[in-house]
């Protein structure tokens, strides 16, 4: 999947070069999926899922593409 640019990871670490959290996003027929995260206790306390999302957001802001929250449901 990753070799076929089918699939990217965005990870964020610290000052220490300590991995606080990382997120799996799958592209396909515009739209990217995203499929998995997860964070440690820092990664939680500094909200780096919000800035890795943020991220894809931004690389994709001028794209014809829907970001897929993968089974999110809205009532």
């Amino acid at each position: 999947m990753i070799e076929k640019s089918y699939g990217k990871i965005i990870g964020i670490n610290n000052a220490q070069n300590e991995l606080l959290g990382a997120a799996l996003f799958v592209s396909f027929n515009k739209r990217i999926i995203y499929l998995f995260s997860a964070s440690n206790e820092e990664g939680k306390k500094q909200r780096v899922m919000f800035a890795i999302v943020n991220k894809i957001i931004a690389e994709n802001a001028t794209k014809n593409i829907l970001l897929d929250f993968e089974g999110s449901m809205i009532d």
